[in-house]
């Protein structure tokens, strides 16, 4: 069996779409991402801009703890 996403106090619902490779991500948009033990279920939003404007690239792609900038603030927020 897989775990059932978890979903925090600002009123995310349903289990959003997985992340692609590709599409055209901004600020505030949400995603899911498939993974393995503790990433199964986790949800990610792109923080506003400035940093929204990488959400589309594949090199920051949400992951588990979510991608470091050069600044040391990650571009995406965990939910």
């Amino acid at each position: 069996p897989t775990a059932t996403p978890t979903f925090d106090e600002d009123g995310i619902t349903g289990c959003p779409e997985e992340y692609e490779t590709g599409a055209k991500y901004g600020e505030n948009d949400i995603v899911s991402i498939k993974g393995t033990g503790e990433t199964v279920g986790k949800i990610y939003q792109c923080k506003p801009w400035p940093l929204s404007n990488h959400c589309q690239l594949e090199a920051y792609k949400p992951v588990p703890g979510g991608i470091i900038l050069h600044n040391g603030e990650p571009l995406w927020r965990e939910c």
